[in-house]
């Protein structure tokens, strides 16, 4: 994937995102008495639901099956760069 593609990839996901939770808020699906906390709470619920169920993702909630190879990479990618 080029960079071009990873930035359309990300604006598109991220725009699909916003656009259902503001559906949601302007449909009275999110109720009004939530604040900061419960808003971010559904947003990254709402993210996690739009990970890809494939190659990467585990059988267990937030888990990475480590089995493929390119699951190894990303691992090991997110090791590196959080180094102190």
């Amino acid at each position: 994937m080029t960079k071009r593609e990873q930035r359309r990839f990300v604006r598109d996901l991220l725009m699909n995102i916003q656009r259902d939770i503001r559906d949601a808020i302007r449909t009275n699906g999110i109720p009004r008495s939530w604040n900061g906390i419960e808003l971010r709470e559904y947003i990254a619920e709402k993210a996690d639901r739009a990970r890809a169920t494939h190659a990467l993702v585990g059988h267990g909630r937030g888990t990475i099956a480590t089995s493929s190879r390119s699951a190894r990479a990303y691992e090991k990618t997110l090791l590196e760069r959080n180094r102190p």
